[in-house]
């Protein structure tokens, strides 16, 4: 297991999901994990608990995940906490809008819940690229341009 005294926040409209994902991540991660059912519970959960990563359903009602990062971004509590997008539906990405909010990694689903460990705790330390990692392909994504 890997061990640290950190915390995430994970957010996603899907229970079934979200409790799938915290139960795998509490046998590979020894963090705290903090969860969100909505975008709007996901910035409000941030601003109070401060967590070291966000992870992050891309499809969420109301306000998507891109709309939440903007908020993120616009507040000075959480403006700098690293994000991680977890998708099922991949859609066009923009890559200098993605890494120009900050966004670390995008992962899609369904993924290993020790390679999503891995990456929770990559977010946490590494700053200015963004991956896309989905099962069968990688892009990194810097600012000016996409490697496929």
């Amino acid at each position: 297991m890997l061990t640290i005294n950190r915390s995430v926040l994970i957010i996603d409209d899907d229970p079934d999901t979200l409790l799938l994902i915290k139960m795998g991540l509490q046998l590979n991660l020894d963090w705290k994990i903090i969860t969100a059912n909505s975008a709007e519970e996901g910035i409000l959960k941030a601003k109070a608990n401060y967590p070291d990563v966000i992870l992050s359903d891309t499809d969420t009602p109301q306000i998507d995940g891109m709309q939440m990062l903007r908020a993120l971004r616009e507040n000075s509590v959480t403006k700098n906490i690293p994000v991680i997008f977890w998708t099922g539906i991949w859609k066009e990405i923009n890559a200098q809008e993605y890494a120009h909010l900050g966004v670390k990694t995008v992962i899609s689903k369904p993924c290993n819940f020790l390679t999503l460990a891995n990456h929770i705790m990559q977010a946490a330390k590494v700053i200015g690229k963004c991956e896309v990692l989905s099962n069968t392909h990688s892009q990194v994504i810097s600012n000016t341009s996409v490697l496929i």
